[in-house]
C-alpha cells in the first residue's frame, strides 16, 4: 500500500468540484475529504487528523475568510484558500487572515499539487543540506530550495528562487540579459518583472538607514542598479494650497504696505517737508541779509544770538566745503526754497566742525555780496529710512503671521476633506468630518459625509455583486479545468470524472 503523503480536508459548497478535488487528491497519495461549510469542517477536525485545508471563501454560512482567522487564532492545520476573486485585494486579504497560499479558480491542477506539495514541505522540519549560502540575515539552501531569514522561512516563488540561485553561484560577476535568459533555463519569462524590481530596490544606505536586509549585488545588461535614482527639482513656489493662501495674502498685504507708504509721504510729508523748508529757507534769507546790513562790530552778539535761538551760524570768513549725496529730500526741497527765495541756484554743500558734527552751508547773495549761513545735521535730525524700515519689517512679521492664521483656518477643513478623499480613493470608509465652521464649510462636510455613506453602500453592492458573479462563473470552470486534467492523466476514468462535473441541483 502506498505511502499517505498526508491528510487533506477539501472545504466547498460546490459539491462537484469538491468531489473532484477529493478525488484527485486521493490518486496522488492524500488521504483527502470534503465538506461544504464551515460547521462540517469543524466537526471534521474535531474528529479526524488533518495536515492541510483547502478552504473555499465563498461558502453558506460563516465564509472562509472568518474560518481562516478563526484557525489561525486557534493554530489550526495550515490553508490553501480557492477561491473565484483572484483580484490582488482579495489574495493580500487572504493571507493576511492566516491563509498560507491562495489559488484563485479557474487553476491548473498541476499548480494544485505542487502548492499542496509546497505548503506540507514548509510545516515538516527538513534538515539542512550541504550546500549552504548565507548574506546577511538570510541563508540559502540551494539542494532544498529553501530561503530563510532570522531562523524563518521566506515565501518566494520558483522563478525568484532561481534567479537568486544563478546570483549566489556566480558572484562577483556582471550578468547580462543574455547569460541571464541561459542560466535561468525556463524562467526566461520571470526575468523582466524581477529585474524590474530589483532596479527600484532601494539604495544600500537606505537600507541602512531602515533596517532593511542587504542583498548581494549584480548587474542585469548594465547591471541591476540597486542605488535608486533620486529626481529633486527645486520648487520655487508652494505646491500646497496652504502655502499658496499664505504667500498671497502676504504679497498683498505686503503691497498694501508700500501703497500706503507712497501714498501718506507724496500727499503728507513731502507737503510738510515743503513748508518746513519754505520757512528754514527765509530764516536762512533774513540771516544772510541781517549779517551784511550788520556793522563788523555787532556781529559777534548776531552770531551768538542766531546760534542760540537758531542753531545756526555764519561763516566768516568762508572755509572749505565739498559736495556730498542727498539721501533725503528735505536737502532739494531746501534748495528750492532758498533758490525761490534770492533769485538765483543754491547748493548746498557739507563741512566737519571742530567737534566732529557734520554741517550744511549755503552761499546767498545779501546787499551785492555773499554770505556763507549754515546749521549742523542735528538740527534736521530725521531718519525716514529706519522709519520706512522699522514699518515694512513689523507690518512684514504682523502680515506673515496673520496670513499663516488665516490661511490654516480657511484651509483646515480643505485639508481634511482632502485626506477623507484619499481614503476613498484607496477604497476606505473615512472619518466623519465635523460640520462646523463657517455655513458654506460646514455645508460641505454634511455633503462630503452623505457622499462617503453612500459610496460606501455603493462599494460593498458592486463586490457583492461582482464576487457573486464571479463565484458562479469561475466555479464551474475550476471544476471542467481540473476534470479536463485528471482525464488527461487518467482517461480510463472517463465515466467518472463525468459524474463529478455534473452540477447537482
Amino acid at each position: 500500500m502506498a505511502e499517505c503523503r498526508g491528510r487533506i480536508l477539501v472545504v466547498d459548497d460546490d459539491e462537484g468540484l469538491r468531489d473532484l478535488l477529493v478525488r484527485y487528491l486521493a490518486d496522488n497519495g492524500y488521504e483527502s475529504a470534503g465538506v461544504a461549510e464551515g460547521r462540517a469542517m469543524k466537526q471534521h477536525l474535531a474528529a479526524h487528523p488533518v495536515d492541510l485545508i483547502l478552504l473555499d471563501v465563498m461558502l453558506p454560512g460563516e465564509d472562509g475568510l472568518t474560518l481562516a482567522r478563526d484557525l489561525g487564532t486557534h493554530g489550526g492545520p495550515p490553508i490553501i484558500m480557492l477561491s473565484a476573486r483572484g483580484e490582488e485585494v482579495d489574495r493580500i486579504v487572504g493571507l493576511e487572515v492566516g491563509a498560507d497560499d491562495y489559488l484563485p479558480k479557474p487553476f491548473s491542477h498541476r499548480e494544485l499539487l505542487a502548492r499542496v506539495a509546497a505548503v506540507l514541505r514548509r510545516r515538516q522540519p527538513v534538515a539542512p543540506s550541504g550546500r549552504i549560502r548565507r548574506f546577511g540575515p538570510f541563508e540559502v539552501d540551494l539542494d532544498a530550495h529553501r530561503l530563510m531569514r532570522n531562523n524563518e522561512e521566506v515565501d518566494i516563488s520558483g522563478a525568484e528562487f532561481a534567479l537568486l540561485k544563478v546570483l549566489l553561484e556566480n558572484p562577483d560577476r556582471v550578468l547580462g540579459r543574455d547569460a541571464l535568459v541561459e542560466l535561468l533555463k525556463g524562467y526566461e519569462r520571470a526575468l523582466r518583472p524581477h529585474g524590474r524590481r530589483a532596479r527600484h530596490a532601494p539604495a544600500p544606505q537606505d537600507r541602512a538607514r531602515s533596517g532593511a536586509p542587504g542583498l548581494p549585488a549584480h548587474h542585469l545588461g548594465r547591471g541591476l542598479p540597486l542605488l535608486a535614482r533620486r529626481h529633486s527639482s527645486a520648487m520655487i513656489a508652494p505646491q500646497t494650497l496652504f502655502g499658496r493662501t499664505a504667500l498671497v495674502i502676504a504679497l498683498v498685504s505686503f503691497a498694501f504696505q508700500i501703497f500706503t507708504i507712497a501714498v501718506i509721504t507724496y500727499f503728507a510729508l513731502i507737503p510738510l517737508g515743503r513748508h518746513a523748508t519754505s520757512d528754514f529757507a527765509a530764516l536762512l534769507v533774513d540771516t544772510a541779509q541781517a549779517w551784511q546790513a550788520e556793522p563788523v562790530s555787532e556781529r559777534p552778539w548776531l552770531q551768538e544770538r542766531i546760534g542760540r535761538l537758531h542753531r545756526i551760524q555764519v561763516q566768516d570768513p568762508p572755509g572749505e566745503t565739498a559736495g556730498f549725496t542727498r539721501l533725503l529730500p528735505y536737502f532739494q526741497l531746501l534748495e528750492a526754497s532758498l533758490g525761490t527765495r534770492t533769485g538765483a541756484v543754491i547748493e548746498l554743500r557739507a563741512s566737519r566742525g571742530e567737534d566732529g558734527e557734520k554741517w550744511y552751508w549755503a552761499d546767498l547773495p545779501a546787499a551785492g555780496a555773499t554770505v556763507r549761513v549754515g546749521f549742523p545735521a542735528s538740527r534736521i535730525d530725521v531718519q525716514p529710512w529706519l522709519a520706512m524700515v522699522l514699518i515694512l519689517s513689523v507690518g512684514t512679521v504682523v502680515t506673515l503671521i496673520t496670513s499663516a492664521w488665516l490661511a490654516r483656518w480657511l484651509i483646515d477643513p480643505l485639508s481634511r476633506l482632502a485626506a477623507a478623499t484619499q481614503h476613498i480613493g484607496k477604497g476606505q470608509r473615512p472619518e466623519s468630518l465635523p460640520e462646523t465652521g463657517p455655513a458654506e464649510l460646514a455645508t460641505l462636510a454634511r455633503e462630503f459625509n452623505r457622499m462617503g455613506v453612500q459610496v460606501e453602500e455603493l462599494l460593498a453592492n458592486r463586490t457583492t455583486l461582482l464576487a457573486g458573479i464571479s463565484h458562479d462563473l469561475r466555479t464551474p470552470l475550476a471544476r471542467i479545468q481540473l476534470a479536463l486534467g485528471m482525464l488527461s492523466e487518467n482517461p480510463s476514468a472517463t465515466s467518472s470524472i463525468a459524474s463529478c462535473t455534473t452540477s447537482r441541483e
